[in-house]
């Protein structure tokens, strides 16, 4: 009975290795997917707790590490990140060491044109705390005009604020 099992066990290692040892049928292994090039300047539009606020993205690229700057608002703050290729995430470095600001976008082919994803300004742990997040769309810079919305960050404070104060209590 061993010596079946045994001829069993080489045939099934004999038909594997004649169907390409099982990496596809083909003769090696695959190279993964390209790293989509994203370096340059994007506009976006982003939906901070409500309110549509223009931002932008300047980013270098080596490779898979994504370096740059991320601006809204009248601030511009250094970035750094990563890139696959699937999805953009970065951070940026804050002048408040109590807040933290992330963002990420999903990528669809090597050179995209537009992006969609998400921004976390997190500031809960500040002295007077609050979070501003929602989704953002990204595109290619002069591909879209701004639009008017606040500027600065005062602006966006200001219209959250009266937004809060114009919301039924609960």
């Amino acid at each position: 009975m061993r010596g079946v099992r045994s001829i069993g066990f080489v045939a099934l290692i004999a038909m594997f290795l004649a169907c390409g040892g099982g990496d596809g049928g083909g003769g090696g292994p695959t190279a993964p997917p390209p790293v989509p090039q994203i370096a340059g300047h994007w506009e976006g539009v982003w939906n901070a707790s409500g309110l549509l606020t223009d931002v932008d993205l300047f980013l270098n690229q080596s490779g898979s590490t994504l370096t740059g700057t991320f601006a809204t608002l009248g601030e511009e703050l250094q970035l750094t990140g990563t890139v696959t290729p699937t999805l953009m995430k970065w951070e940026a470095i804050s002048v408040l060491p109590c807040e933290s600001i992330t963002g990420d976008a999903g990528l669809l082919n090597e050179a995209p044109t537009m992006m969609s994803g998400t921004i976390d300004v997190n500031a809960t742990r500040c002295p007077f705390p609050d979070r501003f997040a929602g989704p953002v769309t990204w595109r290619r810079a002069a591909s879209q005009a701004k639009q008017g919305r606040p500027g600065r960050v005062e602006d966006l404070a200001a219209a959250l604020a009266e937004r809060r104060r114009l919301l039924p209590h609960r």
